[in-house]
């Protein structure tokens, strides 16, 4: 009889551990969404080399997952005069959650301006992110995906949707 109590306590240790493992797991993947507006800025393109200008925004949005949260991003815009395509590239972005973790992606994309020559919105109709890491809980996140949005050219008011996975 004794000898069976053993068998079950350590059957049962063996299944606990056996269930705990998956619950446990480090950075499980979860869905990412944001969605942002915010108000940009021209500077020069001194650290982008054949950029026409260097955007800056600044604004924020709501992110799956974290509710509300703050935005800052700097990228290079390299347009083609002739035509209405655009692209930015060497794009840093940073969200931070209310209680101040930060959670830092790159980004690229491509855009369409509206009729030249004086075009007035543009609409963005890709961005590919990833992640590289973050503060506090985004300590260790990665993950990556795409986006869209539009802005508007006279008031430099940008507006994107992301959208992807998350580990974190």
């Amino acid at each position: 009889m004794r000898q069976r109590s053993w068998v079950a306590v350590l059957l049962a240790a063996a299944l606990c551990l056996a269930f705990a493992a998956p619950v446990a797991a480090k950075n499980p993947v979860r869905p990412f969404g944001v969605t942002f507006g915010g108000l940009g800025s021209l500077g020069p393109p001194d650290d982008c080399p054949g950029a026409q200008f260097r955007i800056g925004i600044s604004g924020s949005g709501q992110m799956l997952h974290l509710g509300r949260v703050g935005l800052t991003s700097t990228h290079c815009t390299y347009s083609a005069p002739a035509t209405a395509d655009s692209t930015f590239d060497q794009g840093v972005v940073t969200f931070t959650a209310s209680n101040g973790d930060a959670l830092y992606l790159i980004w690229h994309g491509h855009q369409v301006l509206s009729p030249l020559p004086n075009p007035t919105w543009s609409d963005i109709d890709t961005v590919t992110w990833s992640v590289t890491g973050g503060t506090g809980r985004f300590a260790d996140a990665s993950g990556s995906g795409s986006g869209a949005g539009w802005s508007d050219l006279t008031t430099l008011w940008v507006e994107v949707s992301l959208w992807g996975t998350i580990s974190y």
